[in-house]
């Protein structure tokens, strides 16, 4: 784990990494039940709220960015989930190869000389070749908020027991 912030528990992950030779066995046993009944220990789910500012403008409240902090073993657990199907998908060539996002060796740079690699083929072939470019970065600002709770609230009594 690279993160060190704390969340709700008050433990540092370097704290778990020192006494983890004292504390491996419970900790497997948890996560091992979490995932063998498909439940998150509620005590995990509680995160802190941070508000980090986007920008140098800290007198606006729309230059902020929530920061969720969980639990420090709901980190270890999430990584662990998250590995396993990462390892999943990629062993049963479940991954389409293209997308870099969330993936082992890829990143931004991986996914930017892919499209140069792209553009320089076509034109290479003397073919025409559009690049569409989409920000997102603000996307989540235009949900009506109203709507997606409702959503969610369906959600919830769709899968009573879900949470």
């Amino acid at each position: 784990m690279k993160s060190s912030p704390v969340g709700k528990d008050q433990i540092y992950i370097l704290f778990i990494e020192r006494i983890l030779p004292y504390i491996i066995n419970p900790i497997t046993n948890i996560t091992n039940l979490s995932l063998m009944s498909g439940t998150f220990p509620s005590d995990w789910k509680i995160a802190q709220i941070l508000a980090f500012p986007k920008t140098q403008d800290v007198l606006n409240v729309d230059h902020f960015r929530p920061i969720s902090i969980l639990p420090a073993l709901s980190k270890t657990l999430e990584y662990i989930v998250s590995d396993q199907i990462r390892t999943h998908l990629t062993e049963h060539n479940l991954m389409d190869p293209l997308p870099s996002g969330f993936r082992k060796y890829h990143s931004t740079a991986t996914a930017l000389t892919c499209t140069t690699d792209d553009i320089r083929l076509v034109l290479n072939k003397r073919e025409i070749t559009y690049l569409t470019l989409l920000n997102f970065s603000k996307a989540f600002q235009l949900i009506d908020h109203k709507i997606l709770m409702q959503k969610l609230f369906h959600l919830l009594n769709f899968f009573p027991g879900s949470c």
